[in-house]
């Protein structure tokens, strides 16, 4: 019987610091679009009632998205509150 011969090399191979540094850079890549979406979202608060409105949301859902867990992307809420919004309203009309 044999047993099997293991290596441990201390420098990382070129596929593991690549696949950790492309780990890495999604990360950042993922919180700045997270920061973004964060300030654009907060950015809708300028606009009126009415051109909310025209847009699908409220000011509650965008209350709700803002103050919104830090990780979550708060324009996906505003988005599903849209969404919903435009199939209630499509319902009504179709009454």
């Amino acid at each position: 019987m044999r047993a099997t011969e293991t290596h441990c090399d201390p420098i990382p191979s070129r596929g593991a610091f690549a696949a950790s540094l492309h780990g890495l850079t999604n990360m950042v890549v993922t919180l700045v679009r997270l920061v973004r979406n964060r300030q654009a979202a907060g950015s809708l608060g300028d606009l009126t009632d009415a051109q909310l409105d025209d847009i699908g949301i409220t000011r509650k859902d965008l209350s709700t998205a803002v103050t919104s867990r830090f990780f979550e992307d708060p324009t996906q809420h505003l988005s599903q509150a849209a969404r919903r919004r435009s199939r209630e309203r499509y319902e009504r009309l179709r009454r």
